[in-house]
């Protein structure tokens, strides 16, 4: 029998890890651990662990916000690619990321192995799901002008986020694969934490990781 894969799970705060906790147990070669806020903290924590251990996969785990139009509350996007959206120089005529620099990647491709049976069952679960990018920010999204300003410089992007990009540079150190797997839970743009649904995100990616559990054993 083929041996399973060995996975981490990397969440940035422990109401995401307490969602995934059925997932872990789930599954013994499933770890979850909890890496902190940004990119920074999470990058360092998910290098560490990788140092300790053998993974054959890491996993981005999460809430998000939604672009308009994108992807909306409860749906679960599944990165293509893990985009550092802020990671550059303001210049005359606009932002220019590292690339356009000089000065190193602000993009890494995400493991697609998996992604078009993951969002497969989780449409006939009654979840949406999408394969776009997902974008790392240093500081979320709260006008109108920078959801603007984002969509147009990254028109595919589907959802937003803080701490994607630090655990895609730790799992491309190390030589590792690494998805990123987002709920949303709010759309990006001026915060109205009326409008949020976190409980409902959080559903919606317990169930993402756990139907991803079955088609990475498959």
């Amino acid at each position: 029998m083929e041996k399973k894969p060995s996975v981490l799970v990397m969440v940035s705060v422990e109401a995401e890890n307490e969602a995934l906790q059925a997932a872990a147990e789930a599954e013994d070669a499933w770890v979850v651990q909890v890496g902190g806020v940004g990119a920074a903290q999470m990058s360092v924590r998910t290098s560490l662990l990788l140092a300790e251990h053998d993974y054959d996969l890491v996993i981005n785990a999460g809430i998000a916000g939604a672009f308009p139009d994108k992807a909306w509350l409860g749906d679960i996007v599944a990165a293509s690619e893990i985009v550092a959206a802020d990671m550059g120089a303001e210049t005359e005529e606009g932002f220019a990321p590292l690339e356009k620099l000089g000065l190193g990647p602000t993009r890494f491709p995400a493991e697609k192995q998996y992604t078009p049976e993951l969002v497969r069952r989780l449409s006939e679960q009654g979840i949406s799901a999408v394969e776009a990018p997902v974008l790392s920010v240093s500081t979320v999204t709260g006008t109108q002008a920078t959801v603007n300003q984002r969509a147009f410089l990254y028109e595919d992007a589907a959802a937003e986020a803080m701490e994607g990009y630090g655990v895609a540079a730790a799992a491309s150190h190390f030589g590792v694969p690494v998805m990123e797997i987002r709920a949303i839970s709010n759309e990006v743009g001026p915060r109205d934490r009326d409008a949020w649904d976190i409980p409902g995100a959080l559903d919606s990616l317990r169930s993402a990781i756990l139907i991803l559990q079955e088609v990475t054993s498959s």
